[in-house]
């Protein structure tokens, strides 16, 4: 079968499969709960598209975001629960106040896998999405209610370390980066 031919096939299937079950009064959950799909399929596309041709770890980036961006957003269309912060009967779009964090986990995590795609690793790519994943979690910390106000101020006065790393991982990159083959 021809990889071009693959997702039109797997979308037959799908729509063969929803109206079928909708014939058989098999209740599904609406267009508003399942919208999601549209950025984490994406997602998938992309990260498809890299394994298929891996000269663009670019492609990875943006699957990894987009596919976990749709993943985040199902929890508040299905009502996931969350044994935290009284989330347990369900996310709500007002919980976002909460959550909010995920953004820049997400973001720190496909940075590290871009990270990971690029043939030459980029120590910077990588500082990037370790200090996005640990101000996220830091983050959630606060907006979750588990660190007070104190230590956030203490926090705050700690924030030249992040300048300090990423430089240190600049200076990474350039003592044992390799250097990179001439774009063709």
């Amino acid at each position: 079968m021809k990889r071009r031919t693959i997702l039109p096939a797997l979308v037959l299937i799908l729509l063969g499969l929803w109206f079928l079950a909708g014939n058989l009064g098999i209740r599904l959950p609406g267009m508003d709960a399942l919208w999601p799909i549209f950025p984490l399929g994406g997602g998938l596309l992309f990260l498809g598209g890299y394994l298929f041709d891996r000269r663009d770890p670019g492609l990875m980036f943006v699957g990894v975001a987009a596919t976990l961006i749709g993943a985040f957003f199902f929890l508040f269309t299905l009502r996931v629960p969350l044994p935290v912060a009284g989330m347990q009967d369900g996310v709500r779009w007002s919980d976002m106040d909460k959550l909010w964090p995920a953004y820049v986990v997400i973001g720190g995590v496909a940075f590290l896998a871009l990270f990971l795609a690029q043939p030459y690793h980029e120590w910077g790519v990588f500082s990037i999405g370790a200090l996005a994943i640990i101000v996220g979690c830091v983050a959630f910390a606060f907006t979750l209610g588990w660190l007070s106000g104190d230590v956030g101020r203490w926090l705050v006065q700690l924030w030249p370390l992040l300048l300090i790393i990423a430089g240190l991982a600049a200076l990474l990159q350039a003592i044992v980066g390799r250097p990179r083959p001439p774009k063709v």
